[in-house]
């Protein structure tokens, strides 16, 4: 039996893995960078791909399980990655291959009841961790924690945070790196930095991979919309709980209320695991609304900038006119 492993090239041969997934009830995730097959002829059995720094769409046909092929895929993978430069990576799959993973030394960071996220390579989560305690000289034991986007930042996040101030030593603020907003990673960091340079209590610092985006996390074994968020909100607390928490001496985390049901179920995600360790503030308003990123965005597309600003630090004015005002 000969079997090949082939990168995914033609438009033809990634609709054939797409129908080969969906045979297995498993979909194929738009942000796909590069796919790998394994074919008996023309028949495909096998398949993997990654995004980034993401090894995701692990499938294999069931008459071929004995044939170790995912093991070969999850190496073949390895290989390309390690071809881009890429040294360290993440695998999110479902609970079943669990045992391929641990198999080839993966370590498993966290699991919920349906999914799995494993880190391979060169670093690893406790270790970036603590390179981050070292570097911002976080010695303090009672810190509070907050976690923004923000996209950009509002004085409604800096009424969280300094409430968080109030009751902390520190207060560590975790700016998501992920770049897929508006404003990018470097604008937004930037900004939060301008916002609470006065805040002598806050460190503001990169969120790192750890701190997982909703934007990262795979699709293609989770159809539903509710039952995938249920599953990376799960994670994602499990994670700043197990490890942020412990290595950086967190002690408890600052939200906002949500009306939004995403984020309310996110917030309900938060409040069952941290329990006493959640702290959710009431929302700052302006005339009666709620301040939010969103709604600062929505009045800069329609060019009510002025009115826009009233929502935002006065120290990030002129950075945001200079850059709306050109467009």
């Amino acid at each position: 039996m000969d079997l090949e492993i082939k990168e995914a090239l033609l438009d033809k041969e990634k609709e054939a893995v797409r129908s080969f997934l969906s045979t297995l009830n498993l979909g194929f995730d738009d942000d796909i960078e590069h796919t790998f097959y394994i074919s008996d002829g023309n028949k495909i059995v096998g398949t993997i791909s990654h995004s980034s720094y993401v090894i995701k769409c692990l499938g294999v046909d069931e008459e071929y399980q004995g044939y170790n092929l995912a093991s070969k895929l999850v190496l073949a993978i390895i290989i390309h990655l390690k071809k881009e430069g890429i040294y360290s990576y993440f695998a999110f799959t479902s609970i079943k291959n669990k045992n391929i993973f641990l198999s080839l030394g993966f370590s498993l960071i966290a699991q919920t009841d349906n999914v799995c996220l494993f880190e391979g390579g060169i670093t690893n989560i406790d270790t970036v961790l603590n390179s981050i305690k070292e570097e911002y000289k976080i010695n303090t034991f009672n810190n509070g924690a907050v976690i923004i986007n923000g996209n950009p930042i509002t004085n409604g996040h800096l009424y969280l945070i300094n409430e968080a101030c109030k009751y902390h030593d520190k207060v560590l603020l975790f700016v998501v790196e992920t770049d897929l907003s508006e404003y990018s990673f470097k604008e937004r960091f930037m900004m939060i930095k301008q916002a609470t340079k006065d805040l002598d209590k806050v460190i503001v610092i990169p969120s790192t991979k750890y701190i997982i985006s909703r934007a990262t996390f795979p699709t293609y074994f989770i159809k539903e919309d509710s039952k995938r968020s249920l599953e990376y909100a799960s994670l994602d607390v499990l994670i700043f709980k197990s490890y942020f928490m412990r290595i950086l001496n967190i002690y408890k985390r600052y939200i906002g209320e949500e009306t939004h049901p995403m984020m309310v179920m996110y917030n309900n995600i938060l409040k069952e695991t941290l329990k006493n360790n959640l702290v959710v503030v009431k929302r700052k308003k302006y005339l009666s609304e709620v301040i939010s990123a969103s709604k600062f965005r929505k009045l800069v597309n329609e060019n009510n900038l002025d009115e826009a600003l009233k929502l935002v630090p006065i120290v990030n004015h002129q950075y945001l006119i200079n850059k709306h005002r050109k467009n």
